[in-house]
């Protein structure tokens, strides 16, 4: 029996508040922004029906993986974590952290072949596209539309790399396996 999706949230959240008592004269402010995705069970805009997991990836520097995001292919765990076959074809979310044990930056992309280039505004150089992430902190990338960030064929590796130190990263990627 497959597996259902139920209660997916993606959300990040940013506040402050600023108080300013110069001159005898108290001023406050308070930022927030939020942004959250519901997504529901399906193949749809805001729906997602594949999930793939990767936790505690443990690099020494320096040193790289990368996976394939279609088949999940150098993914410690090549299945859903209810041990389903899963293979992508657009991912609607991916959470990468770099946890704050780490000693290194976690640099994303930049794979040597078949490079993952669909959150990415330009693709004319793959290898050059990367994103460092430093320890304690993370990216999160969502598309929630029908198309998602589409992923296969030459269009499928994430890199991951540290150049220095320790990373310890985990990742969640959330997507559709069209039937």
């Amino acid at each position: 029996m497959p597996s259902t999706h139920s209660e997916i949230v993606c959300q990040a959240t940013v506040g402050a508040k600023l108080t300013d008592t110069a001159e005898g004269i108290s001023l406050s402010a308070v930022l927030h922004l939020q942004a959250a995705l519901a997504l529901t069970e399906g193949v749809g805009a805001n729906q997602i029906n594949a999930i793939a997991v990767e936790r505690d990836r443990h690099m020494s520097g320096p040193a790289s993986f990368e996976l394939d995001l279609a088949t999940l292919a150098g993914f410690e765990q090549s299945t859903d974590p209810l041990r389903n076959t899963v293979v992508f074809d657009s991912i609607v979310a991916i959470l990468i952290r770099n946890k704050a044990s780490s000693s290194g930056d976690l640099i994303v992309g930049g794979a040597t072949t078949n490079p993952w280039t669909s959150p990415f505004a330009s693709a004319n150089d793959p290898e050059t596209v990367k994103i460092t992430v430093t320890p304690g902190g993370f990216l999160l990338l969502t598309a929630p539309t029908v198309a998602g960030y589409a992923v296969g064929g030459t269009n499928k590796m994430l890199r991951l790399e540290t150049t220095t130190g320790q990373t310890n990263a985990d990742i969640i990627v959330f997507g559709r396996d069209n039937p």
